[in-house]
């Protein structure tokens, strides 16, 4: 009998390791572009180009240029035209599932507003490292204030993807504020069995 056990729990267990499938970065390669999303944190670094290219499959150009990308993203997203499950890819939605759990002071999933956490560090480096004056001053004023809220930082950044292209630390915070923020509270069941 013990055999047949021995052999029932080594299939068991076979079964439950052997079907996980392991997570495989497809972004590493790709330039650390921040020290908030850097080789210290690889999970932020995959996340933001995961879904920066998904953006660029779904208005067809992935040679497309910041500009161009974020130009054809944002405004519909910000005006709700663009839904979150319409462009990610089973890749972005593991990322997401992925950065919930490793990741939950980036989140604050009891907020109104938004589900990004503004008082995490990850936000603090972003706020303490925007290139663009104007925006930053706006951003930090926000936080400072805690009247943060993601339709009026959208009104400063207005439909200037020029803004957006030139600033690394601002593509980061539209990414996980009007991306993977949005990405709470659906079902992307559909989405990941076409991985």
């Amino acid at each position: 009998m013990k055999p047949i056990l021995k052999l029932f729990f080594f299939i068991s267990l076979m079964m439950t390791f052997g079907c996980q499938k392991k997570f495989e970065y497809k972004f590493q390669d790709n330039p650390n572009f921040t020290v908030c999303a850097n080789e210290t944190e690889p999970l932020l670094k995959e996340a933001f180009y995961s879904f920066e290219h998904d953006i660029k499959v779904h208005i067809g150009n992935l040679n497309a240029q910041s500009e161009q990308v974020y130009g054809q993203w944002l405004y519909p997203t910000l005006k709700n035209k663009l839904e979150v499950k319409e462009i990610v890819s089973p890749h972005t939605v593991r990322v997401f599932e992925m950065l919930k759990e490793s990741q939950p002071d980036l989140w604050d999933i009891y907020n109104e507003d938004s589900n990004l956490n503004y008082k995490s560090d990850f936000i603090k480096c972003i706020a303490a490292n925007m290139i663009d004056k104007d925006l930053k001053t706006t951003f930090k004023a926000l936080l400072t204030t805690n009247s943060m809220k993601p339709e009026l930082f959208a009104d400063a950044i207005g439909r200037n993807s020029l803004k957006i292209a030139r600033d690394p630390y601002l593509k980061l915070y539209v990414v996980f504020e009007y991306g993977y923020g949005r990405m709470f509270f659906n079902d992307f069941t559909e989405i990941e069995d076409h991985e």
